[in-house]
């Protein structure tokens, strides 16, 4: 499963790639602005769990759970 942080350095974004690292988990990481617009993203920080996309509070939500 390939887990994807798009991120403009913003503190939420921060945030989540600390908590990604604090569960061990093997992320990575775009911030290239163009691939997130063509991918229709339109705010960061998103989080692609290797199933859907999740925003900010639904990536918390899912790394609370595992």
């Amino acid at each position: 499963m390939e887990i994807i942080l798009y991120t403009i350095g913003c503190p939420h974004c921060n945030i989540l790639k600390d908590k990604l690292k604090q569960k061990g988990i093997d992320f990575k990481i775009v911030d290239d602005v163009d691939e997130m617009e063509k991918l229709d993203i339109i705010s960061a920080p998103q989080l692609f769990n290797g199933e859907k996309l999740l925003n900010y509070n639904e990536a918390l939500e899912w790394l609370s759970k595992i």
